[in-house]
């Protein structure tokens, strides 16, 4: 088989693809940040599971109202159905709202106060 030369020219990016990469970085970029919210190894973070699909959820709907995000409308349709799909699990695993419902409880407590033995070592049954 004989090897083609495409010429390096091919590969470069016009202005209205630079835009495209924008705005997928614009929308992955909320995708992200929720992951990040569970990457910590110093704190719990099952309590924020809840909430930081929630607010992946509202950017989604947001970003399908906006029109120049149009183009991708369907794939944004289509990501928050994948939202859903595991929100609904949520049901499933009481742990997600019981950790939510301890943080909120705990948060209401100064911090001084607080000592969480139980990530020290396992409970006494």
């Amino acid at each position: 088989m004989p090897v083609k030369c495409i010429p390096w020219t091919a590969f470069s990016f016009q202005p209205a693809d630079w835009e495209r990469i924008n705005d997928f970085r614009n929308i992955i970029s909320d995708a992200n940040s929720l992951q990040q919210v569970f990457s910590s190894d110093r704190q719990a973070t099952l309590w924020q599971a809840i909430p930081a699909f929630e607010e992946l959820q509202s950017a989604w709907e947001k970003k399908q109202t906006l029109l120049v995000l149009s183009p991708y409308k369907s794939a944004l349709e289509r990501g928050l159905a994948k939202i859903r799909k595991y929100y609904t699990k949520f049901d499933e695993k009481p742990a997600y709202v019981l950790a939510l419902g301890m943080s909120m409880a705990v948060g209401s407590l100064e911090s001084s106060q607080l000592t969480l033995s139980f990530y020290s070592s396992p409970p006494v049954l």
